[in-house]
Parts: C-alpha cells; sequence; structure tokens
C-alpha cells in the first residue's frame, strides 16, 4: 500500500513558494550585513559637440598662423656680427648718454653751490669792512691816550690835577676784540666746499685774506695778558671808589673833583708807565694787521665780483 502513495509532496516542497505571506519579505528584500554591495561603475562618456565648416575653418586658420610665426622665429634667430654690433652700439649710447645726464646735472649743482658760496663770503667780509671802518677813529684816538697818560705819569703836576689822570688810567684798559665773520669760510671747510673753488686766483686770495686773522688774534691775546698785568699796579695807585663813580656804565666820564691817589710811589707809578707802553705797542700792532686785512678784504670783494659777476646780487 506504501508504495502507491503519490510523490508530489516532496517536489512541492522542493519548489519556492510563491505566496505573498509578509512573513518572507525581510528575507527577500532586505540585504545581508555581512558582505557590503559594491556598485558598478559606469563609463562616462563625451559627446563633442558637431564640427560646424565655420569652426573647421577656424582651425585651419590658425594652424596657419602658428606656422608662420615659427618660421619667423627661426628668421629672427639667425644674426651676423653686424646686428650685434649695432646692439652693442645703442646700450653703450644709452648708458653713455645717462652718464653723461647725470654729470652734467652734478656739475651744475656744484656750480651752484660754489656761487652760493662766494656770494656769502663776500657779505661776510663786507661785514669785516665796515667794523674795521667804523673803528679806524677809535683806534687812533686810544694811540694818543696812551701817549697822553704816559707823559702824565712823568709828569711832576700830575698828582695836582688828577682827573684827566683818572680818566686816561680808566680808558687805558678797555680792551677791543675784533668780531671777525668766519661764518661761511668755517662751513666750506667742515664741508668740503672749498674744493668747489673753481679760480686759483680767487682761492689763493681768500687764503691770503684768512691769515691775517691768526695774528691779529694772537696780538688780542698779548694786549689782555698787557692789560692784566696793567690792572694788577693800577689798582694800587688808583681808588676803586673813584674808579666806580666814573665808570658804572660803559661809558667813561670824566672825574671833576680831583681824586687823591692811592700812593704816589715812583716806581709803582714807573711800572704802569712800562705796561702802558706795552699796551701801546700792541694795539699799534693791531691796528696794522686790521689796515692789511681791511684791504685784502676790498681785494677780494673785487676779484670775486670779476670772476662770477656778483656785483648785482
Amino acid at each position: 500500500m506504501e508504495e502507491n502513495k503519490p510523490i508530489h509532496n516532496e517536489e512541492e516542497n522542493s519548489l519556492p513558494s510563491t505566496d505573498d505571506s509578509p512573513q518572507q519579505e525581510p528575507q527577500l528584500n532586505n540585504p545581508s550585513t555581512d558582505e557590503p554591495i559594491v556598485e558598478a561603475d559606469q563609463p562616462i562618456t563625451h559627446n563633442p559637440p558637431p564640427v560646424t565648416p565655420s569652426d573647421a575653418k577656424a582651425m585651419e586658420d590658425k594652424e596657419q598662423d602658428m606656422e608662420v610665426h615659427h618660421h619667423s622665429h627661426e628668421s629672427h634667430g639667425k644674426k651676423n656680427w653686424k646686428s650685434y654690433f649695432w646692439e652693442f652700439l645703442m646700450l653703450f649710447l644709452a648708458v653713455f648718454c645717462g652718464f653723461m645726464a647725470e654729470y652734467q646735472l652734478e656739475h651744475k649743482i656744484e656750480r651752484d653751490r660754489e656761487r652760493q658760496f662766494m656770494n656769502s663770503l663776500v657779505n661776510d667780509i663786507k661785514e669785516d669792512i665796515s667794523y674795521i671802518n667804523d673803528q679806524q677813529s677809535i683806534y687812533k684816538r686810544k694811540q694818543e691816550l696812551l701817549d697822553s697818560l704816559i707823559i702824565m705819569i712823568h709828569s711832576p703836576s700830575a698828582t695836582l690835577n688828577s682827573n684827566d689822570l683818572y680818566y686816561y688810567a680808566r680808558l687805558a684798559s678797555k680792551n677791543d676784540i675784533f668780531p671777525a665773520n668766519t661764518r661761511t669760510i668755517d662751513q666750506m671747510k667742515n664741508s668740503g666746499g672749498f674744493r668747489l673753488i673753481r679760480k686759483e686766483q680767487v682761492a689763493n686770495a681768500i687764503m691770503s685774506y684768512y691769515s691775517e686773522l691768526p695774528q691779529i688774534q694772537s696780538l688780542e691775546l698779548t694786549e689782555q695778558s698787557e692789560t692784566n698785568e696793567y690792572r694788577k699796579i693800577a689798582v694800587q695807585i688808583f681808588s676803586a671808589f673813584a674808579f666806580n663813580e666814573i665808570n658804572s656804565t660803559n661809558t667813561v666820564v670824566r672825574p671833576v673833583n680831583n681824586p687823591a691817589l692811592r700812593t704816589n710811589d715812583k716806581k709803582l707809578l714807573g711800572d704802569l708807565a712800562g705796561w702802558v707802553h706795552y699796551i701801546k705797542n700792541t694795539r699799534i700792532g693791531l691796528t696794522e694787521y686790521k689796515k692789511r686785512l681791511l684791504e685784502k678784504g676790498e681785494k677780494l670783494i673785487r676779484l670775486i665780483n670779476e670772476q662770477y659777476h656778483l656785483k648785482n646780487e
């Protein structure tokens, strides 16, 4: 009886079920998490736009232009020695012209500075000349005063007329310092501006003029030293109270009451007269040097005006 049983049950179990039961959807739709699903790369294709007849013509013209340009470079690359010579000559001329322009500019600047120095120097010398001219009469008067003082000191009647003696004795110790204007020459020496003087005659005249100043300054120092010695003796002979009355300001006035001397010591009076003599001779030397400076200054101004045409400036 068992042999007659149908066998379709086994076949039905082996076939997949076509039942739409929801119990089987999770197994069909959810992939396994053990292995990742890799999507296949899809090739990217570019479809060029269709070439129109006008585009083809433009491309052909461009190729021809490039070919012509290439040939032109080949032709320019072939240079002979003349081409190199002219290029070198043009470059040399450009550099040379630039150098000459810079040289001319520097030359003009130096000439302008030289002219400015000369103009300023003339003004300095004019100030010196003006001062010397104003003091000429004073120099002469001081020398006469010292002569009169020496005579009075040796006069037996000096104590009887002490007004003049006090007056001359006080004026004798008044020194005068020459205020030479060396502003421009000092600037030229410190800045190297003396080298700008092109004219040798002018340069020599300038050095000759300013060479007199050290002599004058040296004699002024000698005069100050001699005057100090004179004062040391004068305070022993003359009354300080009387000196204060006649010289309370910058001006010395003659006394009127014949102030008495502190002493009539012949030796002190003789020493005083000796220092007056030394001061007198020193001032004579100063006067001569100032006259020489005056003459050189006037000549130098004329020379500079002639050489640099500064008369109208």
